[in-house]
């Protein structure tokens, strides 16, 4: 993931909390993460997350003492990342363009209180726009 590294960089010096959620195991990520981000310090890793299952992203919000419209969830996977943060009404986005064609498919498929509206990101470039608008980067 190119610019992951620098995009996660300038969140620690905007001094925002970061937490990886995955389904695999902590032990097989970690070195994977670190390769691809560098230093995870002060990163917490919820491994096994089950996504969509939200009960890990409740754990998250819970541990760091965080309301839903005060975090930005990024994911690469629409189906397994996204339902379960726009179901807390955490603000989602996608880093990724390879699912941005079902959007209606899984606003259909899973019954939100309103359909989700998602930030769409091929590169680091367009993250970092996306992120500015934020409501995260709005509460700075």
């Amino acid at each position: 993931m190119e610019g992951a590294k620098n995009f996660l960089e300038m969140l620690g010096r905007m001094g925002i909390k970061k937490a990886i959620l995955t389904n695999n195991y902590k032990e097989f990520v970690e070195p994977q993460y670190q390769a691809l981000f560098g230093d995870l310090k002060g990163v917490k890793i919820y491994d096994r997350a089950s996504k969509p299952d939200k009960k890990r992203f409740e754990e998250a919000l819970k541990d760091f003492n965080l309301k839903p419209e005060q975090v930005v969830k990024i994911g690469d996977t629409l189906f397994k990342d996204a339902p379960p943060a726009i179901n807390l009404g955490v603000e989602f986005m996608l880093f990724s363009k390879r699912d941005a064609h079902l959007l209606t498919e899984m606003n259909n498929r899973f019954k939100f209180n309103k359909p989700a509206e998602i930030g769409f990101a091929e590169n680091h470039d367009q993250l970092i726009s996306i992120f500015c608008q934020s409501s995260l980067a709005n509460l700075r």
